[in-house]
């Protein structure tokens, strides 16, 4: 039986709400897993009645189960609010006990910061100052096992520094199995099963190490410029914005060790453990950064900055299972296409001179986007009178092979949030070491000139060319 909940998502009208968070509590809805009588509360500066944020809610759903969805936005309600003043927060502990006295019953409380994380400071002081990390008034009937929970987006924080002071805030107010940092790639399926793949299959795993391998590129493209959003991106870079937490997650991933066992604190402990080995070498060679042309036109933008809307970072891991292999991570917007991927180039172990056999190594790909599955290149006999190799690619998709219903990525991460799996959520030693990673990779950065490339440019053309100063 579910114990009811009452659910907070601050920031209810931006972006992350209407493109992503709408739809994965209408699936978790669906699915049963919020109970009937759940209820969240939208909070933005804008002035709606609950009617006409149902209706923006209807409108972004746009499914064509229509019952389903009158129910669903039943249960949502509009709070009017600046979150920086603390009369919101009262009002916010008002709703929370009237409901409680409604269903005579501590409800659980889920909040959601889906705002810029310049605001994260003010949010935690509010709401602990309001009383909203105490689950319920006292002599509230049900209180046992009444629980305050706290989902934070990515980036946690803007520098080292900053991620710091935060966390060390965070870790004052709230208890650590409360706090719920989210990188939303953790949850996409590919992912998921590097660790089935690596760890469930011995032929790759006793592969899996510098003796085998000779590289690992791990990138993430988008085809989408700011598209008006420069103001915020300024703030933010493409580092920040997606090596930070994406790529430096699958790296950790892909690299970490066997986990003692599949439980949420041992694969946390073996991604942190590898995340704090990894080294920046400050050799030039191995790292771009760049901007896309046009950049400077974007609204909030000046003409004079140096914000990177692409880099190449070139990292190592000091351990025995990976030491000497490259890592290279990279990232852009504007490029020709969208898709992110993990590539992993095993060495060429053919030491023959003649010309039997091709001198070409296998390749593994792990598809994360836009679609998901693992394929990998091998070498096979070419059909005729002789000997000949070529390329044979053994793949799959996960949608097309998988019966049971798709999950997406922010539906697993609320259902695992609300269940208390912490499994796909950032610890706080993962977020010191990705930080630590950042800054030692900007101080390359600021030793090395900025690339202007062409929208479209393929990133192998974009790394050919001169720089331009």
């Amino acid at each position: 039986m579910h114990k009811p909940i009452s659910i907070v998502v601050f920031g209810v009208t931006g972006d992350l709400f209407k493109k992503k968070l709408v739809h994965a509590f209408f699936d978790l809805y669906k699915r049963g897993e919020l109970g009937n009588d759940f209820v969240l509360y939208g909070y933005s500066r804008k002035d709606w009645s609950d009617e006409e944020f149902r209706k923006y809610v209807q409108e972004h759903l746009n499914t064509k189960e229509v019952d389903v969805a009158e129910e669903f936005v039943g249960h949502l309600f509009f709070r009017s609010g600046d979150i920086l003043n603390k009369d919101t927060y009262d009002s916010l502990k008002t709703d929370f006990g009237e409901r409680d006295e409604l269903l005579s019953e501590c409800t659980n409380k889920l909040f959601y910061l889906a705002v810029t994380p310049e605001l994260y400071e003010d949010v935690f002081i509010n709401l602990s100052h309001s009383g909203l990390t105490v689950p319920c008034a006292p002599g509230t009937p049900g209180q046992d096992g009444a629980w305050i929970k706290l989902i934070v987006e990515k980036p946690f924080g803007r520098d080292e520094l900053h991620a710091k002071m935060l966390d060390d805030l965070l870790g004052k107010l709230f208890l650590e199995e409360q706090i719920f940092r989210i990188d939303h790639y953790l949850a996409k399926e590919t992912l998921q099963n590097i660790l089935a793949f690596r760890f469930g299959n011995t032929l790759f795993e006793s592969l899996w190490s510098r003796r085998h391998i000779e590289k690992i590129e791990i990138c993430s493209y988008e085809e989408n410029d700011l598209n008006g959003r420069g103001a915020f991106y300024e703030d933010v870079g493409a580092l920040n914005d997606v090596g930070q937490n994406h790529l430096l997650q699958m790296l950790a991933l892909v690299a970490m060790e066997n986990p003692a066992s599949f439980s949420s604190s041992d694969i946390r402990r073996s991604r942190a453990d590898v995340l704090a080995s990894v080294n920046v070498s400050h050799d030039q060679d191995g790292f771009k950064r760049g901007q896309y042309k046009g950049y400077t036109d974007e609204p909030g933008v000046e003409d004079t900055t140096e914000t990177e809307t692409y880099f190449k970072a070139t990292l190592k891991i000091d351990n025995e299972r990976w030491k000497e292999v490259p890592f290279v991570l990279s990232h852009g917007k504007a490029l020709p296409k969208t898709k992110a991927e993990i590539v992993v180039t095993f060495k060429n172990g053919n030491n023959n001179d003649s010309n039997l056999f091709i001198k070409s190594a296998n390749v593994l790909t792990f598809h994360i986007q836009p679609k998901e599955g693992i394929a990998i290149d091998f070498f096979a006999k070419k059909s005729g009178y002789n000997f000949e190799l070529e390329k044979k690619t053994l793949a799959f998709e996960y949608k097309s092979t998988h019966k049971t219903p798709f999950v997406y990525p922010y539906e697993k991460l609320l259902k695992d949030a609300i269940s208390g799996d912490q499994t796909l959520f950032i610890g706080t030693e993962e977020i010191a070491s990705q930080w630590r990673v950042v800054s030692e990779v900007k101080k390359v950065f600021d030793n090395i000139p900025l690339l202007i490339y062409d929208k479209g440019q393929t990133p192998e053309e974009l790394l050919s060319e001169t720089l331009e100063e």
